[in-house]
C-alpha cells in the first residue's frame, strides 16, 4: 500500500534539514583538510624542493584515497595506473637514490670512494674539479696507471649521466601528467 500523501510544509522542512547536514558535512571535511595542510606547512618551514615534493605526494595521496572511495564515482584504471605512477615518481624523487646501485657496481670494480676532505662516502663538502668527472678519492683502490684513474673517471661520468638521466624522466613523467591531467584531477 502507498504511503499517506506528505503535505508540502513537510516535505520542505525535511529538505531544508537535508540541505543544513549538507552544510555541515561540507564545512567538516574543510575544516579537515585545512588542519591536514596546515600541520604540514607546520612541520617544515623550509620551502624547498623535497617540500614542494612532500606536498605533491600528500596531495596525490589524498586524490588517490578519494578515488579509490566507494562514494567516488568511476575512475578509470588507467587514470588510477597513472596517478599510482606520479606518486612512486616522487617518492624516488625524494630518495635521490638513483645512483646508489650503479655506484655499488662502481666500487666493485674500482675500489671504494670517499671524499678527499672528510673522508665520508657521501658528502657536499669538496667542488667537483673543472673536466673532471671523478670527485672522489679511491682508497683500496685497484686503480694503478694513468689509463685505469681515466676509465675510473669516464665509469664514475658515465653512471653520473645515467642517474641524472634517470631522474630527468621522473620529473618528466610527474610534470607532464600534471600538465595533462590538470583539470580533471585538480578540480
Amino acid at each position: 500500500m502507498a504511503d499517506p500523501p506528505q503535505d508540502a510544509a513537510d516535505t520542505q522542512e525535511r529538505k531544508e534539514e537535508q540541505k543544513g547536514m549538507n552544510r555541515l558535512r561540507r564545512w567538516g571535511a574543510r575544516l579537515g583538510r585545512t588542519l591536514a595542510y596546515a600541520r604540514r606547512g607546520w612541520q617544515s618551514e623550509d620551502w624547498d624542493y623535497h617540500y614542494l615534493l612532500g606536498d605533491l605526494h600528500f596531495k596525490l595521496t589524498r586524490m588517490l584515497r578519494r578515488f579509490t572511495s566507494p562514494r567516488c564515482p568511476v575512475l578509470w584504471d588507467d587514470e588510477l595506473d597513472r596517478l599510482v605512477a606520479c606518486l612512486k615518481a616522487i617518492e624516488r624523487l625524494q630518495a635521490d637514490a638513483y645512483d646508489d646501485h650503479l655506484l655499488d657496481a662502481h666500487e666493485a670494480q674500482w675500489g671504494e670512494l670517499v671524499c678527499p676532505v672528510c673522508g665520508e662516502r657521501f658528502c657536499d663538502c669538496w667542488p667537483a674539479p673543472e673536466g673532471r668527472g671523478c670527485i672522489w678519492v679511491v682508497l683500496n683502490a685497484k686503480v694503478r696507471t694513468a689509463e685505469d684513474d681515466a676509465q675510473c673517471s669516464a665509469d664514475y661520468a658515465a653512471l653520473r649521466q645515467q642517474a641524472a638521466e634517470a631522474e630527468a624522466a621522473d620529473l618528466a613523467l610527474l610534470f607532464d601528467t600534471m600538465r595533462d591531467t590538470i583539470r580533471r584531477w585538480w578540480d
